[in-house]
């Protein structure tokens, strides 16, 4: 897929209507403006053939804000270029002669849902240049959220507004890896310059770390998409960060089931969670993933197991915990320790253990456990090659035994010994 610049975002409209970029703009105004009145004036003064209607869209009597629906105070102040949501007391210091004329409240939106019913840019690979000239410039930026990483260029030559203002804008500009052009100084741009080709990489990065069958059970409309093309669907969604929360749950939620129930205290649980009684132990650990903070409740479980530990001699037979206990303890290595419960049921030894181990001096754990195994491999090897050496002895003088008699035979016969019996 290409990589393309495809729209100019103007939050409030230019003084000039020359001054609207080529190509597609959206406009964004806290006034109410014609767009043909405005798309015919730009282009006779210009003297251009007048363009199609769709190349410019009007969001008109709308102002971007923290949030969608918020109220903005609105002020009309005697010079225009000032209007928006910045007071009189906070323009008077620099601007003594300002008057405020009126204000309104406005309901708001942010750029992010703007953007998102833009046809034009729902490419994910598609890029857009922001054109700030009303309204506060950090809001706005801020408002971008995830899109701000498709934005090539942003301009704030044409926004008047109080140095204090303007300052924390390009202090957020500065933190989010764009930089003052070399050229113009109201102009910021990325840092890094991302091509086609980088684009394309990243693209393959995706797709190899995308698990394509858990974002088409989270969406069953797209079962019938390519992997390349639910790789687009992703990005396209506004949401996409939460998505991919959703799907690294979905991915841990089946990831050893069996081993999560074994380590899993489904009584601690259901005292935290008195909800739950009813739920099964699988359908707890379900539960349990499905918290937004699901590490924390870990912790807390941790913490009322150490506050009230289960004696092991009260698991029974089918309780997970002792199950997964019995797969992993060296009843082997232990009964070679100790000769003397070679007797007793695998059961009754982990119980000895429990009880008796720390005062016994045996280390079982796992480093112990494979040098000793290691250790007994190696002298089984040390004695496997000495039996071979003992027995490459014994065939070279079975071999030397046989030429003897060999020789004796020959001999003998040479002589006549063996005619004459005959």
């Amino acid at each position: 897929m290409a990589f393309s610049q495809c729209m100019s975002v103007l939050v409030g409209c230019p003084a000039s209507p020359t001054q609207l970029p080529d190509g597609p703009c959206l406009i964004v105004d806290a006034e109410s403006i014609d767009q043909k009145d405005l798309i015919a004036q730009k282009f006779y003064c210009a003297h251009y053939p007048e363009p199609p209607v769709d190349n410019v869209v009007l969001l008109n009597q709308t102002v971007i804000s923290e949030f969608d629906h918020q109220i903005i105070d609105w002020n009309i102040f005697s010079d225009s270029r000032f209007n928006g949501p910045s007071t009189l007391s906070e323009l008077s210091e620099q601007y003594p002669n300002l008057r405020l004329i009126e204000s309104r409240k406005i309901e708001g939106i942010t750029l992010s849902t703007v953007l998102t019913h833009q046809k034009i840019i729902s490419d994910p690979l598609s890029t857009f240049e922001l054109i700030l000239y009303e309204g506060d410039p950090l809001v706005a930026l801020q408002s971008l959220k995830e899109w701000l990483a498709r934005c090539t260029r942003i301009s704030l030559r044409g926004l008047v507004t109080s140095s204090k203002s303007r300052e924390a804008a390009e202090a957020f500009l500065g933190a989010s890896g764009f930089c003052k052009s070399s050229v113009d100084s109201c102009v910021w741009t990325p840092e890094l310059e991302i091509s086609s080709l980088h684009l394309s990489i990243i693209r393959c990065g995706l797709l190899a770390l995308f698990n394509a069958d858990i974002y088409r059970e989270l969406f069953p409309q797209t079962k019938e998409m390519t992997d390349v093309e639910l790789i687009d669907h992703w990005l396209s969604q506004p949401s996409f960060r939460e998505i991919a929360k959703e799907m690294e749950k979905s991915i841990h939620n089946p990831l050893d089931r069996d081993g999560l129930l074994a380590l899993f205290n489904a009584d601690i649980y259901r005292e935290l969670f008195p909800q739950t009684k009813e739920m099964t132990d699988a359908e707890l650990i379900d539960h349990w993933l499905s918290q937004p903070n699901f590490s924390d409740v870990s912790k807390l479980i941790n913490d009322a197991i150490q506050r009230n530990p289960n004696q092991l001699s009260e698991l029974t037979d089918q309780d997970p915990s002792l199950q997964l206990l019995q797969h992993i303890f060296p009843f082997e290595l232990y009964r070679s320790q100790r000769p003397d419960l070679l007797q007793i049921s695998n059961r009754e030894l982990i119980n000895h253990y429990w009880q008796n181990g720390q005062y016994e001096g045996i280390d079982l754990s796992e480093s112990n456990v494979k040098n000793i195994l290691d250790r007994d491999q190696s002298l089984q090897v040390d004695r496997l090659t000495s039996r071979v050496h003992e027995l490459e002895h014994l065939l070279s003088c079975a071999n030397a035994q046989i030429s003897a008699m060999q020789k004796l035979i020959i001999g003998s016969r040479d002589s006549g010994a063996i005619n004459e019996q005959d």
